[in-house]
């Protein structure tokens, strides 16, 4: 059984970025045209991205026995934009990972081909 404890909305602040040009240092070419040719210019702008994090308990029971097997707290973030299942599905990978290490769950069996 899974399910969701906290969500939380963290947002990113990424300023503009600039670059200079400017006029070569033995440049005597006379005031305008030297200033004309240094200057500061926006290579892209700034933004605030906005992803969510979830924490999520996830507890695995002995339908058998009525008992706990295990538990675990884990989080994950979902970046802004993006499809939620190439996220989730490292969550769900690390939780039956550690439930095998445990020896909760039996270890998966590759196939050869």
């Amino acid at each position: 059984m899974t399910r969701v404890v906290d969500q939380e909305t963290v947002q990113n602040y990424y300023p503009p970025t600039y670059s200079t040009v400017a006029a070569p240092s033995a440049y005597y070419g006379g005031w305008y045209g030297y200033y004309s040719l240094g200057y500061t210019y926006q290579t892209s702008p700034g933004y605030v991205e906005e992803n969510k994090v979830f924490r999520v308990e996830t507890n695995l029971y002995d339908l058998k026995g009525d008992k706990l097997m295990w538990s675990g707290l884990s989080e994950t973030t979902l970046i802004s934009g993006d499809a939620p299942e190439p996220e989730i599905r490292p969550l769900i990978d690390a939780l039956v990972y550690d439930m095998e290490q445990k020896h909760v769950l039996p270890k998966k069996v590759e196939k050869k081909k």
